[in-house]
């Protein structure tokens, strides 16, 4: 990522404009057939107009928050970028995790650290982390054992450890996972970054960097064996810090944000069908000169295209982090992201063609990673130090 100010205050107001995504607040549906899956789909849902969106602090935090999400009785959990997990619940806050002190090797250096957390039926709490031992760094999903009063006692790794390709390298983690329930089966998808380097590893499936992973939540690839070589849904991802599920009116599918190489961000639509069959391209899709000029698209045949590309020169790049594809309430019919480099939301439209056109915000100070939606139909995002809730009006 490249760096951001911290936020300066803890009420901004945002301008939004009407916009058309995957909206609804429907719960995952079993994935099906599309009749174009290589093109992004064209949304059903009706924007709510509204002029103004509000951003208050929910709570502060000692670091940057990579995470959120629920438990089912709505007392949020927040993971932090160094390792802790906290429970806010009646306005209290409390630790439930530490999970650099569980596991030692824990690497926070660069992009690394606690970056994942998802929340299961049961509930089971799955999370995603970077570590480094023996002078090799690895990627982690781990589900967290609880006791009586929902405290973490230990961290089971799922499937084996993914090695980094480059050993020295401090980004490119990815991290961001999800669970999803189809046909009455718990699914949990992580994403991990390319680790760096020229990025090739994207494209080698006996690889698990640059890809998006598919897991039973009982720890076994797709349903069909307990390891990541079997559980990749998606490749050629670069470096990724978000997705979300879109299922709405026949639409089933993830929506991903991609950090490009100094350009070319993009947005990125992976249909259901395609899933385990999904290549991105990364980084075969892109022709970068070495005075990093621009950027030219040679995606090949059978590829998903990207639905959105922020430019294809320098200076173009928004860093794009969290996303959320089905919104409610108020802020149904709209798609919104996170720009790290802006720390704004940014809003999408989806064109009648599935094009998308972006509505940049660039209002500094609001939000960096992390973008939910709630219980309660509104959106949460993450800066440095605190987590805010946005909401119409």
């Amino acid at each position: 990522m490249r760096g951001l100010r911290p936020p300066a205050r803890a009420v901004i107001m945002l301008v939004a404009l009407t916009l058309a995504a995957c909206g609804g607040s429907s719960p995952p549906v079993t994935p099906t057939p599309s009749s174009s899956p290589r093109t992004p789909p064209v949304a059903s849902a009706t924007a709510t107009a509204f002029a103004v969106l509000s951003a208050r602090v929910v709570t502060q935090t000692h670091d940057l928050p990579t995470a959120i999400d629920w438990l089912p009785d709505g007392t949020m959990l927040i993971a932090e970028k160094s390792g802790q997990v906290w429970r806010l619940r009646d306005g209290q806050v409390d630790q439930v995790a530490d999970v650099a002190q569980l596991v030692p090797e824990l690497d926070t250096s660069g992009e690394g650290g606690l970056l994942g957390l998802a929340v299961a039926p049961g509930p089971r709490l799955f999370v995603s982390y970077s570590t480094r031992s023996g002078g090799r760094g690895f990627e982690h999903l781990a589900r967290l054992a609880l006791d009586g009063a929902g405290r973490v006692i230990a961290v089971q790794d799922l499937p084996p450890a993914i090695p980094r390709p480059v050993d020295t390298a401090r980004h490119h983690h990815g991290g961001p996972v999800h669970v999803r329930a189809e046909r009455g089966a718990c699914f949990v998808y992580w994403i991990v970054g390319d680790g760096g380097g020229d990025g090739s590893v994207a494209q080698d499936l006996g690889r698990g960097n640059g890809k998006l992973l598919r897991f039973t939540c009982d720890g076994h690839g797709a349903g069909r064996a307990a390891s990541w070589q079997e559980a990749v849904w998606a490749y050629g991802i670069r470096n990724s810090f978000g997705f979300d599920f879109c299922e709405r009116a026949g639409v089933s599918g993830i929506w991903e944000t991609e950090n490009g190489q100094a350009c070319c961000d993009e947005l990125n639509f992976i249909p259901d069908p395609d899933g385990g069959d999904a290549n991105l391209g990364w980084p075969l899709d892109r022709d970068y000169p070495r005075d990093d000029s621009g950027c030219t698209d040679v995606r090949g045949p059978g590829w998903i295209r990207a639905a959105w590309v922020s430019g294809t020169h320098v200076g173009e790049e928004v860093v794009p982090t969290g996303i959320v594809a089905r919104p409610a309430g108020g802020l149904a019919g709209h798609l919104w992201a996170v720009s790290y480099r802006e720390g704004a939301l940014l809003s999408f439209t989806l064109g009648q063609g599935g094009e998308v056109a972006v509505v940049k915000q660039y209002l500094p100070h609001t939000c960096q990673v992390a973008l939910v939606l709630g219980p309660d139909g509104l959106l949460y995002c993450s800066a440095q130090g605190r987590v805010l809730q946005i909401r119409p009006g």
